[in-house]
């Protein structure tokens, strides 16, 4: 997770948070999927539900799994006299920690394709 709209479902359930992985939409394992592919899985009619299943920590003792129903609803609409703020601050370190989140999903995901060797 990169990003969490203002307003939005997953903004309002509250316990995902920036850095968090996405592991699963409705019990199916996203690992290999594009965003594309991920962003039309998500999206979907208002007031039908969504379940993400989540990690957080994944490379730390403190690692952490969960579950969570999300009621999908239209986009938030932003008033006109709103300041436009980006999703995500776009300076220095920013860029460093969506660097390190990339490079940890390309571990996870090889981590992953090992196990499945193993099996």
């Amino acid at each position: 997770v990169t990003g969490i709209t203002p307003g939005a479902p997953v903004h309002r359930e509250g316990s995902i948070e920036i850095g968090d992985c996405l592991m699963a939409i409705n019990g199916a394992p996203v690992s290999g999927w594009s965003q594309e592919q991920i962003s039309s899985a998500v999206m979907g009619n208002e007031g039908t539900s969504i379940r993400l299943g989540m990690l957080r920590n994944w490379h730390t003792a403190s690692e952490m799994r969960w579950e969570v129903d999300v009621t999908r609803d239209t986009r938030p609409s932003i008033p006109s006299s709103a300041p436009s703020q980006p999703r995500v601050s776009v300076n220095d370190e920013a860029e460093a920690l969506q660097a390190r989140l990339e490079q940890e999903s390309n571990m996870r995901m090889q981590m992953e394709d090992r196990v499945k060797e193993l099996e």
